[in-house]
């Protein structure tokens, strides 16, 4: 079903055309829908949390892996290190975890908060 199709559709507008175009393409010849690919202009932009907006002390792994440039395995030695350790005093007491150095703590900290 091509946009001309979807369109005819009872409430197929426009703006929903848009919306879902940005999330999905058709493919006709696998006749199912495939997530659009990433270097797509179109492509939803990742997500990234709002400054201040992570709790250091309280965030889950996921919370943590939203931050740039931290992964799963990274987020996992935070909470290691919180775990063993206790609470963070600090920001910087994250450069005492293995695989953060001065410059991931510069492009993290905008975003986190001690609780």
């Amino acid at each position: 079903m091509n946009r001309v199709e979807m369109q005819r559709l009872i409430g197929i507008g426009v703006v929903f055309l848009l919306l879902i175009a940005r999330i999905l393409t058709y493919d006709p010849f696998k006749a199912s829908i495939v997530p659009l690919d990433p270097s797509n202009a179109y492509a939803r932009p990742a997500l990234s949390p709002s400054p201040g907006s992570i709790a250091l002390n309280l965030a889950s792994a996921k919370e943590l892996e939203l931050l740039p440039g931290i992964g799963p395995s990274l987020a996992s030695r935070i909470l290691e290190h919180r775990q063993t350790h206790g609470p963070f005093k600090s920001v910087e007491e994250l450069l005492a975890v293995k695989g953060i150095g001065p410059k991931t703590l510069e492009k993290i900290r905008p975003y986190l908060r001690l609780e």
